[in-house]
C-alpha cells in the first residue's frame, strides 16, 4: 500500500513540475547606440527577463569610437548584439567578428533606406560613403525590429509573445509617424543650417528640407572664404535656424548664426534626452526641429 501511495505521489509531483513553467533565464541584448537600445527596450517592454544595454558611452564619439576592454566583454557576454552593420559602423566590425556570439545588423535586413553622400540613394552612387545615421529613419528601425523574429529562441520568447510585442511596436510607430508628419508639415519648406548633414533620414521621412552644411565632416573647419560664402547663402535663403550637434564646432556656428538666427542644440543620438523608448526619441527630435524651424 505504501509503495502504491509513493508511486502516486511521484506521478503527482511529475505532473506538477510539468504544469509549472520553468523560470525564464535572463537574456542580455546589447545595442550599439542609444536609439537602437531604446527600440529594443520598447519592443521588450513586456519581457522583463530581457535586459537591454547601450554599447556606446555618452562621451564617446559616435563616428569612430575606440572601445574599452569592458565594452568588448559586454559584446561577448550578450545573447544578441544589435548594430547597424559594417558599412555604417566600420569601427565595430572587428569587435563583432571577434566577440559577438550572435548578431542582428540593420543593413542586412530587407527594405532598408540607404542614403549616401550628397543625399543620393544607393542606385545613384554604388561606391559612395553610406550616411551612417540610419536610426533616424522609422522605416529602418521597423525593419531591424522585424529581424528579431529570427532570434526568438535565444531571446526566450514564444511565437505568441513575439507577435504581440511586434504588433505593439508597429502600432506605436505608426501613431508616432502620423503625429510627427502632421506636426512638421508647416515647416516643410523652411531652410536651416547644420555643421554636417546628420539629418537626411529624418528629413526624408518627414518631408523636411536638407540643411545647408558647413562641412561634410562634423569635425571639419571652414576657411574665411567659405564663411563668407555661407553667410551670403544664409542671407539669401533667410536661414534663421542652425542645428548644432554635440560634436559640432559651436564657435564656428555662432559666427554664422547672428542677428535673429537661433542656434539650437540637437543630438541625433538622443544622449541628452531621457527617452526610454524609441518613439519618445523620435518625438523629442521632432519637437526640437519644430522649435528651431518655427523661429
Amino acid at each position: 500500500m505504501l509503495r502504491v501511495l509513493f508511486v502516486i505521489w511521484l506521478c503527482a509531483l511529475a505532473l506538477f513540475a510539468q504544469a509549472t513553467p520553468a523560470p525564464t533565464t535572463n537574456v542580455t541584448v546589447v545595442a550599439s547606440v542609444e536609439p537602437l537600445a531604446a527600440a529594443m527596450r520598447q519592443v521588450f517592454a513586456e519581457a522583463p527577463h530581457i535586459q537591454v544595454h547601450t554599447l556606446l558611452l555618452p562621451n564617446q564619439h559616435p563616428h569612430h569610437a575606440s572601445l574599452t576592454p569592458g565594452q568588448a566583454k559586454l559584446i561577448h557576454q550578450a545573447d544578441l548584439f544589435v548594430w547597424m552593420g559594417p558599412d555604417a559602423e566600420p569601427h565595430l566590425k572587428p569587435f563583432s567578428e571577434r566577440y559577438a556570439q550572435r548578431e542582428l545588423t540593420m543593413t542586412a535586413q530587407e527594405n532598408i533606406q540607404r542614403l549616401y553622400e550628397e543625399g543620393h540613394h544607393a542606385s545613384e552612387h554604388q561606391h559612395a560613403h553610406l550616411d551612417p545615421h540610419l536610426w533616424l529613419s522609422p522605416t529602418n528601425v521597423l525593419a531591424l525590429v522585424r529581424g528579431l523574429g529570427q532570434h526568438l529562441e535565444p531571446l526566450g520568447l514564444t511565437d505568441e509573445a513575439w507577435q504581440q510585442a511586434e504588433q505593439r511596436f508597429v502600432a506605436a510607430m505608426e501613431a508616432t509617424t502620423i503625429a510627427l508628419t502632421a506636426s512638421l508639415a508647416p515647416y516643410s519648406a523652411v531652410p536651416y543650417l547644420s555643421h554636417h548633414d546628420a539629418w537626411g533620414y529624418f528629413a526624408e521621412s518627414f518631408s523636411l528640407q536638407r540643411p545647408l552644411i558647413v562641412s561634410a565632416n562634423v569635425e571639419g573647419e571652414a576657411s574665411s572664404r567659405q564663411l563668407i560664402v555661407l553667410n551670403r547663402e544664409m542671407k539669401r535663403q533667410n536661414i534663421r535656424c542652425v542645428m548644432a550637434e554635440p560634436e559640432s564646432r559651436k564657435a564656428l556656428l555662432q559666427r554664422l548664426c547672428t542677428g535673429d538666427c537661433k542656434l539650437h542644440q540637437v543630438d541625433p543620438l538622443g544622449r541628452n534626452e531621457k527617452a526610454q523608448w524609441y518613439t519618445d526619441f523620435l518625438l523629442n527630435v521632432g519637437e526640437q526641429f519644430k522649435a528651431c524651424l518655427a523661429h
